[in-house]
């Protein structure tokens, strides 16, 4: 028993026995209580209310909120936990965190403070962090991300191409910048936004200090600073990394990207072989998908070879040209065709004739 001043008498601990039987029968002597405590009607010890937590020196001192010194998670009001690190009283860092002026309808219907679930987390109380909602699983509840939200390190973030401010819940996610209220990628010139991924990935030749690279390409180092280049066996087309001549094209079909180079404007990217030529998948393999051309790597061009059909602006193999026949212009379409001083190859390409004598140099 302790002396409380101010009712002039001793009273009995919080935790301690408050009613004691006195001779036969059902005869009972009641202890007053330490202050804010009650006598339990039916376990007969001092008890404190709600709100309260029972102290070591048997005292009842009312729950610590947000960031209160404690030394026990007894002393915090629910669901706050007593921290080791800091001996205050806090959330669980690893499934929620605080959130000030948090309109709950489970707390009274008013504005405050508490403890709500983070992304991918438990809900807290069916509450969760601003922009993300209590979704119920059949494995318990889960906080997940609204709509036109994606969530970043336990936060939720707006999407790219939505609307955006400055303030904390209209921010835009880690990979954007707020661009004339829209988010838009870091290095929108040199950045494409992958809707699988939900994040801007950097094309050929882009930074990636920061970001990925687009699919089939790396981050490698480049006089100093990191740069997406396209892998061994791929080429940059439009800052996308497409098969090169001569690569594999199996299982082609099954590869498929979405990219959006400005908000609002999607392109599906079907990965393939090189389209700026167009080269075309042969037997498995990248290659011209006429037989009468031939690939040539100096121009990137699908060339005809010698004795083809061709038409004007067509390019044949190199040292031949797209010739008509003067003699029946009609009858005959034009055909590729060795230059002067050279002659055609059983290939169908053109070679230097080294029995050719310009008549200038003629003995």
């Amino acid at each position: 028993m302790v002396y409380q001043k101010n009712i002039l008498s001793c009273v009995v601990r919080a935790g301690e026995r408050c009613r004691y039987g006195i001779g036969e029968g059902s005869h009972y002597e009641f202890m007053n209580c330490v202050e804010y405590a009650d006598c339990d009607p039916t376990l007969h010890i001092c008890k404190c209310p709600e709100g309260f937590y029972e102290s070591n020196e048997g005292y009842c001192r009312q729950l610590k909120g947000y960031s209160g010194g404690c030394n026990s998670t007894t002393e915090c009001r629910a669901p706050l936990q007593c921290l080791t690190t800091t001996n205050q009283c806090d959330c669980d860092p690893e499934t929620s965190r605080y959130q000030d002026n948090y309109y709950s309808p489970f707390q009274y219907g008013q504005y405050s403070g508490t403890c709500v679930g983070i992304m991918g987390k438990p809900c807290i109380n069916s509450l969760c962090s601003e922009d993300s909602q209590c979704l119920q699983t059949s494995s318990g509840s889960k906080c997940t991300c609204n709509d036109s939200f994606y969530e970043s390190d336990g936060k939720c973030f707006r999407e790219y191409g939505n609307t955006c401010s400055t303030k904390e819940m209209e921010q835009c996610g880690p990979d954007f910048n707020c661009v004339d209220g829209t988010c838009k990628c870091k290095y929108s010139g040199n950045q494409v936004h992958d809707e699988g991924l939900r994040k801007c990935v950097s094309t050929a030749y882009g930074p990636c200090e920061d970001s990925k690279c687009v699919h089939n390409s790396e981050c490698i180092e480049v006089d100093g600073y990191k740069q997406c280049r396209c892998r061994t066996g791929y080429i940059d087309v439009d800052g996308l990394c497409d098969r090169d001549h001569g690569s594999s094209c199996e299982n082609i079909e099954v590869s498929i990207f979405i990219y959006q180079q400005r908000p609002g404007v999607s392109s599906t990217f079907r990965e393939g072989c090189d389209r700026k030529v167009p080269l075309h998948c042969v037997n498995g393999i990248c290659n011209c998908e006429d037989a009468g051309t031939v690939y040539d790597q100096r121009q990137r061009k699908c060339v005809w070879l010698v004795g083809y059909k061709c038409e004007a602006g067509d390019t044949c193999v190199e040292n031949a040209i797209c010739l008509k026949d003067q003699q029946a212009p009609l009858a005959k379409p034009a055909q590729c065709a060795c230059m002067d001083e050279y002659i055609v190859t059983t290939n169908r390409t053109c070679v230097k004739d080294t029995s050719f004598v310009d008549d200038e140099f003629a003995p």
